[in-house]
């Protein structure tokens, strides 16, 4: 993943600041002792107030704009943090390499996927579970990729080059639609497998399971503990 310097704003970062700070305080100058000035209401001192040339009032102003903050890849990312999120805030998925193969993973993972035993705890009972992982296999070994991941429409486009020839990929997540089209070319053909995953807690491995049947409230078997209720009486 590599940022994109050469697109940044052409006005000094010390213009800005001094613009902005000027007229709220009084520069020190060597030999000199600096006061703060007193608030100047701009209204009756006869200036105008400051107005805000707004030049970000169409959409193609905001494509162009974000279009120089997207990220781009060209090497395969090997973990999961180093490579793109795509989601909607319910359905998501990280772009990254199979771990110990010649694939690249989609996973799959969405918020309403949980557990449904409160009397576990969070740990346990209310957890998100895992649901599975998409892998993209390619025929030929993976030399490159060339990917931008397009903050204006939350989109994965590129190109995944190997030693038979190349896919070209799309990715988006939209209401709770994952939606992905891969084309070939040369002797490169399109395979997609999903791999479903338990549904147990991420901390499994950290944390003992619990029990197979709840703790019990004493002398009520097969009731689980809850907390007191309120008394709504004064």
């Amino acid at each position: 993943m590599i940022s994109q310097p050469g697109n940044r704003s052409p006005v000094p970062r010390r213009v800005v600041l001094g613009t902005a700070l000027g007229g709220v305080a009084a520069v020190a100058v060597p030999g000199e002792t600096a006061h703060a000035e007193e608030p100047v209401d701009v209204m009756r001192a006869g200036r105008s107030p400051w107005r805000i040339r707004n030049t970000m009032r169409a959409d193609g102003a905001w494509e162009k704009f974000l279009r120089g903050q997207d990220l781009l890849w060209k090497k395969l990312p090997t973990l999961w943090h180093q490579g793109p999120f795509l989601g909607d805030g319910l359905l998501g998925s990280m772009v990254y390499q199979e771990p110990g193969a010649n694939q690249i993973r989609f996973t799959v993972k969405h918020g309403r996927v949980q557990d449904h035993r409160p009397e576990f705890g969070s740990g346990w009972g209310t957890c998100r579970l895992p649901v599975g992982h998409l892998t993209l296999e390619p025929v030929g070994t993976i030399t490159s990729v060339d990917w931008r991941l397009s903050l204006w429409n939350a989109e994965l486009t590129g190109t995944v080059t190997t030693t038979a020839g190349a896919l070209t990929l799309s990715a988006l997540i939209h209401d709770e639609v994952f939606a992905a089209h891969v084309t070939a070319a040369g002797d490169e053909r399109v395979t997609w497998t999903f791999h479903p995953e338990e549904a147990l807690s991420p901390g499994a491995s950290a944390r003992p399971r619990p029990p197979a049947t709840p703790p019990t409230r004493p002398g009520r078997p097969g009731v689980p503990p809850t907390a007191p209720s309120r008394s709504s009486s004064p």
